[in-house]
């Protein structure tokens, strides 16, 4: 409904008039799929890339980025630490029964200090991962602009974004964008030495994360033969995205069960493999007269 107030009849009859043209020549948004990125879009981890999305309309339409998943968008990672040039250094602990080294300590030395002294020396947190130590990031929960440009992307980045376009004519439309993020293998295993008494079931695991999606297996002491389930092998995982979750139950333990046991994940950029061992552990029963 168009309202106009004015004082007279002719007045009225000028302002309806040019209101009516103004509103007959209002067009809602249109997304251009010819100007705007891909559905589907990939990138190696570490680079930048841009997605566009551009609208038509009148008046002309405003874009706002959003990420499906309610997640915020990294739009801006920076250095915070270059270790480049410098040393690195590891102060650790062992231990001789299991000779299993803990890192207690990581540091590095700017590349301008002569010596390791204790006040040239900047100490990390190990339990902050690599991404967290290297960079610094802003995050926002949405982006205004035709470009959305992302520097340095990391798997956490991988997801589907949403460009909105709106320019106050309903509907308000959306273009669906999937980024994809590549990057090799990369294994951790919760326990490399594991106990197990004779006859008993025990289960070993292994965390990956990959993509493109990649072929993982278990393997037995030195040979590269894959285990496959069975009586013997019960073989579960788990995926969530690029992150999957191993676990190999060895039934019914036997001598010949106790060894080396490894996983292998590989995708076409790489391949990752993690260890462990399980030895005999013994029961004992004790009983009381």
């Amino acid at each position: 409904m168009l309202n106009v107030q004015c004082d007279n009849e002719i007045e009225c009859g000028r302002r309806f008039d040019s209101k009516l043209i103004n509103y007959m020549s209002t067009v809602p948004p249109n997304i251009v799929d010819d100007e705007s990125s891909t559905s589907s879009v990939a990138v190696r981890e570490g680079l930048n890339i841009s997605l566009t999305c551009k609208a038509k309309g009148n008046p002309e339409p405003r874009i706002v980025w959003k990420r499906e998943n309610g997640y915020n968008i990294t739009v801006d990672r920076r250095k915070k630490v270059s270790l480049q040039g410098s040393r690195l250094g590891i102060h650790f602990s062992s231990s001789f029964l299991s000779k299993v080294f803990y890192v207690k300590k990581l540091y590095y030395t700017p590349r301008n200090a002569k010596k390791e002294s204790p006040s040239k020396m900047h100490f990390i947190d190990p339990t902050r991962s690599t991404d967290e130590l290297m960079r610094s990031a802003e995050k926002v929960e949405r982006q205004h602009g035709n470009v959305l440009n992302l520097t340095k992307v990391s798997r956490a980045d991988m997801g589907s974004y949403l460009c909105i376009a709106s320019n106050g004519i309903p509907p308000s439309v959306s273009k669906r964008i999937v980024l994809d993020i590549e990057f090799s293998p990369t294994l951790m295993v919760p326990n490399q030495l594991v106990g197990a008494p004779l006859g008993t079931d025990v289960t070993i695991e292994c965390l990956t994360e990959a993509y493109p999606r990649p072929i993982s297996f278990w393997s037995f002491q030195e040979s590269r033969n894959m285990i496959f389930p069975g009586s013997k092998y019960h073989i579960v995982s788990s995926e969530n995205g690029y992150k999957a979750h191993m676990k190999l139950t060895i039934r019914s333990l036997s001598p010949e069960d106790y060894g080396s046991y490894r996983c292998v994940t590989k995708n076409s950029l790489g391949e990752a493999e993690g260890s462990m061992r399980i030895y005999g552990k013994n029961i004992f029963v004790y009983f009381h007269e």
